[in-house]
């Protein structure tokens, strides 16, 4: 059940080999990306196996820079969210695989100005146009009326004794946290949800409201026609979802960077929302500190996806989500 895809754990092992020696400089600790695991386990309905909606996207070499990395995660929905999840997840490598969005620029540290400077304008409009080349194909049938995805990417800038940086991007419930030496939680991200009061304010401008499904132990919260049973989506951004987008559902993502060394992080940990709707974080960092002590970055995917599991099991017994869970180890 917890087996890596032959293909990621090609790429892990091999970017284990480049282990960066600790060292300070300028009293900061300087960190660099040493090791990473992935898992993507389906869940199931009324206990039988289910299509994996969720979608992984791992990358070492991003607009043809050997110092740029991109980690991503997406969590499809609705009768087609697996096919939707794979075919955005597409766009986005194709986008990153292209050194012409900066005329060939291979300098890592020229392109992390450029987006920075530029207000991170060139990641809106990826995914702008994403969503319209889904627009554009499927508006003419059913396809997309209640069918969507959700993402986190985080896109490594490194190279040594000049840059060590991430920019975190996040759309719909998916998340990303970090952990620093001192044991203190950040998330990268904003989730949109209808919990969030800006966002539920855009929701009910646009006509809709919002109201909880209960669950065993309680639902979360949904948007909704006024007075009717649809569209009951539980995020407030998403691509796709046509119906749900009358309602004030966008497709613009909340981006933020950070600096490794200055924030001291040793753990990143990127996720669908399967691993998040039962587990708080203080308990997701008290599970995988022991094994990124033992250097295990494999356990630590591998346990967090098993405790996740079981409380859905718990909580959720009829529909188990699926879970997608990237692990990024800094020393």
């Amino acid at each position: 059940m917890f087996n890596l895809n032959p293909r990621l754990e090609k790429e892990r092992l091999r970017f284990k080999k480049d282990i960066f020696t600790k060292r300070t400089n300028n009293k900061i600790k300087v960190r660099k990306l040493v090791e990473y695991d992935c898992l993507c386990t389906p869940g199931n309905k009324e206990g039988k196996p289910k299509v994996n909606q969720d979608n992984y996207l791992i990358m070492n070499h991003v607009w043809n820079c050997k110092d740029i990395k991109i980690f991503g995660v997406f969590d499809g929905h609705g009768d087609n969210g697996a096919l939707l999840t794979q075919e955005i997840k597409n766009m986005f490598q194709n986008y990153f695989s292209k050194n012409d969005n900066f005329e060939n620029n291979h300098n890592v540290n020229e392109i992390y100005k450029y987006l920075i400077n530029n207000k991170f304008q060139k990641i809106y409009e990826l995914f702008q146009n994403i969503n319209d080349k889904i627009h554009n194909k499927y508006i003419s049938n059913n396809y997309c009326i209640q069918c969507g995805t959700t993402t986190n990417i985080l896109i490594s800038f490194y190279k040594k004794n000049t840059i060590n940086k991430i920019i975190s991007i996040n759309l719909g419930d998916t998340k990303s946290i970090s952990i620093n030496s001192d044991n203190q939680i950040k998330s990268l991200n904003i989730s949109h949800t209808p919990n969030i009061t800006e966002e539920r304010m855009r929701i009910e401008k646009n006509g809709g409201e919002v109201g909880r499904v209960e669950w065993t132990n309680g639902g979360p919260l949904r948007i909704w026609y006024q007075g009717k049973k649809g569209p009951g989506l539980s995020i407030t951004r998403s691509f796709g979802d046509f119906d749900a987008e009358k309602l004030g559902v966008i497709s613009v993502p909340d981006i933020n960077e950070y600096n490794i060394d200055e924030e001291k992080i040793n753990i990143i940990i990127i996720a669908t929302e399967g691993l998040w709707t039962f587990l708080k974080n203080e308990k997701i960092m008290d599970i995988v500190l022991p094994y990124y002590d033992n250097n295990d970055v494999i356990g630590a995917t591998k346990k967090l996806t098993e405790i996740s599991t079981k409380l859905w099991e718990i909580k959720n017994p009829c529909e188990i989500n699926d879970i997608t869970i990237i692990v990024l180890y800094f020393k």
